[in-house]
């Protein structure tokens, strides 16, 4: 049986003697094939990755100020607290 067999009916038990390019399809398939475009799945995991960093630098930007002010906050109040 070579590639592109149909089979319509009934059963079969194959053998696979060689994939990719050592293949009977491997020279037309390597035309076939673009690695540069983009499939929905991954646009929509380069979209969420961008989401996650965004919320993640925000969060990160607001811990520093709630430390800030609260660094300041114990100064104003315990003045011995630098010393």
């Amino acid at each position: 049986m070579r590639a592109d067999a149909i089979v319509t009916n009934g059963n079969a038990k194959l053998l696979v003697c060689c994939t990719g390019d050592k293949s009977t399809r491997g020279d037309a398939q390597s035309d076939v094939e673009d690695d540069n475009v983009n499939t929905n799945l991954q646009t929509i995991l380069k979209n969420l990755g961008s989401q996650f960093t965004f919320y993640s630098l925000i969060s990160c930007f607001v811990i520093l100020v709630v430390l800030l002010i609260m660094s300041f906050v114990r100064a104003s109040i315990d003045p011995t607290l630098g010393k």
